[in-house]
């Protein structure tokens, strides 16, 4: 009989899928990219997503500022509807907590997720609380809105496209090595650098609205799982090969710094990290370097090129000077890892 623990995280989903229905003709997508999407009114369709923030194996309580941790759930929900290239709306919060829980910790929690959602447009318009005997766990759910001809999907990549991410990679695992070890002799600025990106993530929602409204990036995933993890989900919905050029990675100084000291490869935590929240997006060849000019001068986000879409099975494949042997791909809750994935 299997386990989860053999079946894994994304075993898990693949298995789930045969439980959902087709939801008839309104529903546009169901399991299986970012955020599920169904019709709203004629010119615009409904975006839906839900994440999960557990005490002990997403966040510890000692650790985390209840604010910090409301902008951080906030933005892990964010980043699934940029993805998609939508506009975040509503949110609804399920909140688990113990009897002796102070006030001040959840009015704390609820300014951090209500100052993040706001920024986007989004409000809180409900949920739901429970009595929990031990941890606490906070469950946010949301609903975005997009054109449905501007909608981002996973399954779009063509070959000959050009793989593009935003910002820079692996910081946020150089900030959870850094508050693991804080012994570590990094630079005050560093160290604040990277844990501010580990606690306190930025949702790309308005990089996500310019690429939908472009009208020349294909196919789009937000960068949660790890780099490889998630451009390998796009090499399966879109049944293509993906090289990645290693040694074009944007890699930021901070996460270089911390890498040297921790006797760890930054590279590695830029393919495998996770939790950095960026995009990983695909464009026609021709239309790469405009694009991702057009968004540093719109957004003031640069934008890299790493690797381009080629035929063939659908894998992820690392090539450059320095592309090393991966021992894992990424994150997957259910067999060890950190993070936990969209259903």
């Amino acid at each position: 009989m299997s386990t989860l623990r053999i079946l894994g995280e994304f075993g898990l989903i693949a298995h789930l899928e045969r439980f959902a229905g087709d939801g008839g003709p309104d529903v546009l997508l169901g399991m299986g990219d970012d955020a599920a999407a169904f019709r709203g009114d004629a010119s615009l369709c409904w975006l839906a997503t839900c994440d999960a923030q557990i005490e002990g194996v997403h966040f510890l309580m000692h650790r985390s500022e209840p604010k910090t941790l409301g902008q951080r759930i906030a933005a892990v929900n964010l980043s699934d509807i940029a993805a998609m290239g939508g506009m975040p709306r509503y949110a609804f919060l399920a909140l688990r907590v113990h009897q002796e829980m102070r006030l001040s910790w959840i009015d704390a929690l609820y300014q951090g997720l209500q100052s993040e959602l706001s920024r986007e447009g989004a409000v809180i318009l409900g949920g739901n609380t429970a009595r929990t005997g031990d941890g606490v766990s906070v469950d946010l759910f949301l609903l975005g809105q997009v054109a449905q001809e501007e909608m981002l999907l996973r399954s779009a990549v063509k070959p000959g496209d050009k793989l593009c991410v935003t910002g820079t990679l692996g910081d946020s695992r150089a900030g959870l090595f850094l508050l693991e070890h804080a012994e570590l002799p990094v630079s005050p600025e560093a160290r604040a650098y990277c844990q501010q990106r580990h606690h306190k993530p930025t949702a790309r929602v308005a990089v996500g609205r310019f690429l939908s409204t472009s009208g020349r990036v294909r196919a789009c995933i937000d960068i949660s799982d790890g780099l490889v993890q998630d451009a390998g989900h796009l090499a399966r919905r879109s049944a293509v090969t993906l090289r990645i050029d290693t040694d074009r990675l944007p890699l930021h100084d901070a996460t270089r710094e911390a890498a040297a000291h921790a006797g760890e490869a930054a590279l590695q935590w830029a393919l495998t990290g996770g939790e950095d929240y960026e995009l990983l997006f695909s464009v026609p060849a021709g239309d790469a370097e405009d694009i991702a000019a057009q968004c540093l001068a719109q957004t003031g986000v640069p934008v890299t090129i790493v690797g381009e879409a080629v035929t063939g099975t659908p894998d992820v494949v690392l090539t450059g000077t320095c592309a090393p042997t991966l021992s894992q791909k990424g994150f997957d809750h259910l067999q060890g890892g950190e993070m936990g994935g969209d259903v």
